[in-house]
């Protein structure tokens, strides 16, 4: 989307309003695309993208706050913050199943009963959460209302300036609340750090999204180097929400008296910290080079 704006419309002519609408009609069609797939049931890939597309959508209107009537987009941004916890809850005991499939294959024994009931527990809660969304009056509501928002969108005056005015100052503050925050967490950060620099690469990937359809390559390079980034780090995340679960099922203090099924969980969870080891390794290059991109876009907004 953001390569075709960026040949259609020069930079200088490309006011907030245009660029709104074709954020709207392609995220949108994506949701449209995704949810009969959700409902079906048959490829997990459904409820992921129709997640995806509720965040995203919710960062880019936030990226154009000032485009948008305030009533208007405080609903989407709440009605879409909920669509998408309640997707991720789902997606996310889908992602621990697999993560603990993998895990699996490689002990000598497979894991206790007992986890894999527990698993089964939290999937089939999730997949009862997403049925309730899909057919409930407030998710219906809200997906008549976004197929409106791409016709009549409910734009501000300030919709008419050009939208650089608006990206330039969203991208600058987002990218630097990521670098600043990595500089912050040092050279060792923790778990629940890296997860944090993990979500502002997020948004920070999605604000240099919506900025390529105006900054070009250098935008688009820095949102692959920060998908990189999320990539890396959302794998170290679901491996240390396995271990927590993993976790859950060892009672005995001590190593020397736990039973068969905690030894086994406890070799589980000693694979699951080596993966999380190498992943460190892995994430700081990206956001380097990420860094390096991001000086050259912030440098050519303040002229």
């Amino acid at each position: 989307m953001s390569q075709q704006l960026a040949d259609e419309q020069s930079n200088e002519s490309l006011n907030a309003e245009q660029l709104l609408r074709s954020l709207l009609g392609v995220e949108v069609a994506l949701l449209l695309r995704s949810d009969p797939i959700a409902r079906q049931k048959r490829d997990p890939e459904g409820v992921h993208q129709l997640r995806v597309g509720s965040r995203r959508l919710r960062s880019e209107l936030r990226i154009m706050t000032r485009a948008m009537k305030p009533a208007p987009l405080r609903y989407f941004l709440r009605e879409l913050r909920w669509t998408g916890g309640v997707l991720g809850r789902q997606r996310d005991a889908d992602v621990l199943g697999e993560v603990l499939d993998d895990v699996n294959a490689l002990l000598e024994s497979s894991l206790p009963l007992s986890v894999l009931k527990r698993l089964n527990g939290m999937q089939a809660k999730g997949n009862r959460a997403v049925d309730a969304l899909l057919d409930s009056t407030r998710y219906r509501q809200l997906v008549v209302r976004l197929s409106d928002a791409v016709v009549h969108p409910p734009l501000r005056a300030a919709a008419q300036r050009p939208a650089m005015e608006m990206i330039g100052p969203s991208l600058t503050d987002t990218l630097s609340e990521l670098f600043n925050a990595a500089d912050e967490f040092g050279n060792a950060p923790s778990n629940l750090q890296l997860h944090q620099i993990r979500i502002l690469s997020k948004r920070g990937r999605y604000c240099a999204e919506t900025a390529s359809a105006l900054m070009g390559e250098t935008a688009r390079r820095l949102a692959r180097e920060l998908e990189s980034v999320q990539t890396v780090l959302g794998e170290l995340h679901d491996y240390a929400v396995a271990i927590d679960f993993l976790e859950e099922g060892i009672e005995t203090p001590h190593a020397s008296q736990r039973t068969d099924d905690e030894r086994i969980i406890s070799v589980a969870i000693e694979h699951l910290v080596g993966l999380i080891e190498e992943m460190k390794l892995q994430w700081r290059a990206p956001l380097e080079r990420g860094r390096i991109l991001s000086d050259s876009l912030i440098a050519t907004i303040s002229r």
